[in-house]
This record gives C-alpha cells, sequence and structure tokens, in this order.
C-alpha cells in the first residue's frame, strides 16, 4: 500500500432549500481533508492506495465518491444535492470527473 497526495474540485449547484451551502460547509469541515486557502471548493488530502495504476484510480475514486455521498445524505433537507468533481492524484495520470447524487 502507498500514500497519494489528491487535490479534489467541486461545484455543488444552489438547492432552493440551502442543503447545497450545508453540504460545501460539511466538505470544508471534514477532518481528514483540507481546504486551500482562498479557493473554498478546492480540498487536498491522502489516500493509500495498491495494486497497478488502473486499479488505483478505480480505488481513489470510490474512495473519494464514498465520503462524499455520506457528507452530501447528511447536507440534504427536501431536494436533491448533486456535485460535480474533478479528482487529480499524485503519480495516477489525468485527472477524474465524476458526478455524486444524494
Amino acid at each position: 500500500m502507498s500514500n497519494h497526495d489528491f487535490q479534489l474540485t467541486y461545484s455543488i449547484p444552489e438547492t432552493n432549500d440551502g442543503s447545497s451551502t450545508t453540504a460545501r460547509v460539511k466538505m470544508r469541515d471534514h477532518q481528514d481533508w483540507e481546504t486551500v486557502s482562498n479557493i473554498e471548493t478546492t480540498l487536498t488530502g491522502q489516500l493509500q492506495l495498491q495494486g497497478l495504476i488502473s486499479e488505483k484510480r478505480k480505488q481513489a475514486e470510490k474512495e473519494v465518491k464514498k465520503v462524499i455521498q455520506d457528507l452530501l445524505k447528511q447536507s440534504r433537507r427536501r431536494d436533491d444535492l448533486k456535485l460535480h468533481a474533478s479528482l487529480m492524484v499524485c503519480g495516477l495520470g489525468e485527472h477524474m470527473r465524476f458526478d455524486v447524487i444524494a
């Protein structure tokens, strides 16, 4: 297993019920991720990954999606929440783009 630094950028479209604002705060306050100064929707952290590069890419996306899904579910009031993301993981090639809906 090896540690890999990552950078996550994301966008959460506004909702009528305030869930999007709550979700952004929860994302910034997540204990294992750090915010980048003056860039509210960019987070950094580390992942422990194993296997070939293709396996590590799948594992990284899956792990980050799981955390995001949990945070969005905690934030949702009435409206569905959608998050658009781009994930860069050191040593794993180009960014991974994905959406999460809760």
